[in-house]
């Protein structure tokens, strides 16, 4: 149905955990599992650049980005998949001019 979908926190959470019982439980098929969403699942939630994702995929989404590109403050200070507060507060600096304190 077009109103659900998965969010892209969750292919990587699924990924991690495959990665995880395959390394102690050694069954090819988790293997096969993790591979079949790291080639079908994730690429379909990032842009094509690999630089932005979407919150939801959707399985007849055909567009994963933005028609008109912004930048949205509270990505800026979002502390889900993203990690490196030094290059938000890059970011943060190049874009607004201002310090991430």
């Amino acid at each position: 149905a077009p109103h659900r979908g998965t969010e892209t926190c969750a292919v990587v959470e699924a990924m991690a955990s495959l990665e995880q019982a395959f390394a102690v439980l050694g069954d090819p098929s988790l293997a096969d599992r993790l591979e079949a969403l790291a080639f079908n699942a994730l690429p379909a939630a990032l842009t094509a650049d690999m630089w932005t994702h979407v919150y939801v995929q959707q399985a007849n989404s055909v567009f994963a980005g933005s028609t008109k590109p912004s930048v949205d403050p509270a990505a800026l200070r979002h502390h889900g998949l993203h990690h490196g507060h030094a290059e938000r507060a890059d970011i943060q600096r190049r874009v607004f001019g201002a310090s991430s304190a």
